[in-house]
């Protein structure tokens, strides 16, 4: 009986270190990057957290809250900023529709304004804090 219990004992320690593998469960490498944004945010009125403006990825979020946004694809991107201004102009796509941002603004003190055309429709937000950073993405 203590040779069954001893053989037991020693299969079901092999298995459970068996089991013990450090195997990922996830496929391949992960692709995730420190990618350059424009951050605006403190934009009074619009119903925004903040929006994100990617540098180098077509992308666009608008942050309703903390962990509720809206991802948009971009074109026309372009950015003319110096070691002072801010001036970024961008088209954000949503399906069929499109609005051109406009993002103006001082590096010395991180203000500017925001302005949104769309469809001739012009929405202009002033005071908004923008800072470049990188997030991961």
């Amino acid at each position: 009986m203590k040779n069954i219990l001893k053989t037991i004992t020693l299969f079901c320690f092999a298995i459970l270190l068996g089991s013990c593998s450090k195997e990922s469960i996830f496929e391949g490498t992960p692709d995730i990057d420190l990618v350059k944004v424009y951050t605006l945010s403190n934009i009074t009125g619009s119903g925004l957290e903040k929006i994100n403006v990617y540098q180098s990825k077509t992308l666009l979020i608008e942050y309703q809250t903390t962990t509720r946004l809206n991802k948009y694809n971009t074109t026309n991107y372009t950015d003319s900023s110096d070691d002072t201004t801010y001036t970024i102009v961008v088209t954000k796509t949503d399906g069929d529709e499109s609005s051109i941002y406009t993002i103006t603004g001082d590096k010395t003190t991180g203000t500017g304004s925001l302005n949104i055309d769309n469809n001739g429709t012009i929405t202009n937000y002033t005071n908004i804090s923008i800072v470049e950073e990188q997030v991961y993405n």
